[in-house]
């Protein structure tokens, strides 16, 4: 039977911990590298989805994506809404000619000029 000294073993485990040590690091940094990588396929796929419903051209998906990948978005409920839109109408159109056919909003009025402000602005 092999008798292995105390500081045969410390060493040996100094150096498995170590071993372990890179090995997390490494997996993490993978683990972001696929994170980063699906988040940006499924923002062009976003962007792809949003070019054949006609809400934009291919110009702009290039750069929709990009920003869809900076932001904090839940990118799910982002496909799910640019899914739902209308062929060739996005949804700003179609608030557009609802808000226009209420009739209580005159020309120049409060109302009038809190919905074009409100479908001016950016909710982000």
């Amino acid at each position: 039977m092999n008798k292995i000294a105390a500081a045969d073993v410390d060493f040996l485990m100094t150096k498995a911990a170590n071993s372990i040590r890179e090995l997390a690091a490494e997996n993490r940094s993978l683990r972001a590298a696929l994170a980063e990588h699906d988040r940006k396929s499924h923002a062009q796929k976003i962007a792809s989805l949003a070019v054949n419903n006609g809400i934009m051209d291919d110009d702009a998906a290039a750069d929709y994506a990009a920003e869809l990948v900076d932001s904090d978005q839940d990118l799910s409920l982002v496909e799910q809404f640019v899914s739902r839109q209308s062929q060739g109408l996005p949804l700003g159109h179609t608030v557009e000619k609802t808000a226009s056919d209420f009739g209580g909003a005159t020309a120049g009025s409060a109302e009038d000029r809190f919905l074009t402000d409100l479908l001016s602005s950016d909710l982000a």
